[in-house]
């Protein structure tokens, strides 16, 4: 167990070390693919606060109705951490919403920037054309209506 910075800074992690439980990695397969990526970090256990984003600011089909961000193709990601007691909710959760990626990390909040590594290592590996990636949290409201 990492109990700190130092420690996880001698680990000398690399790209190469992430492993998905649930990579999703058809989401830039598509003859359009997103130009834009948007990582939401969220726990497994969190399904409430994911399906109140999906219903609100991330509901992108009020912003690509205009014709002024019409050319816009984004894309709303839900990167969880892997909980034992809540696969079978997450893998059903994706058969719905086909936004969810679950990546093996550590727990602790020192290290959240793993979570900032899995995002753009995920970006680079299966959307590696998206021009922007976007991180932020699940209790955090994103201003997409401006």
């Amino acid at each position: 167990m990492i109990s700190s910075p130092k420690e996880l800074f001698a680990q000398n992690v690399s790209h190469n070390t992430f492993t998905y439980e649930l990579a999703n990695d058809n989401v830039c397969a598509s003859a359009t693919p997103p130009n834009v990526l948007i990582f939401v970090i969220s726990k497994s256990a969190r399904f409430a606060s994911r399906h109140a984003i999906r219903r609100t600011w991330g509901d992108f089909s009020r912003i690509t109705s205009t014709s002024k961000f019409a050319h816009l193709r984004l894309k709303l990601l839900f990167l969880l951490d892997v909980d034992e007691t809540q696969l079978l909710a997450v893998k059903l959760e994706q058969r719905l919403y086909h936004d969810i990626v679950q990546v093996r990390l550590p727990q602790h909040y020192i290290l959240s920037t793993y979570r900032d590594m899995a995002t753009l290592h995920w970006t680079e590996t299966y959307c590696p054309t998206a021009q922007i990636t976007v991180k932020t949290d699940d209790d955090i409201f994103l201003n997409t209506f401006l």
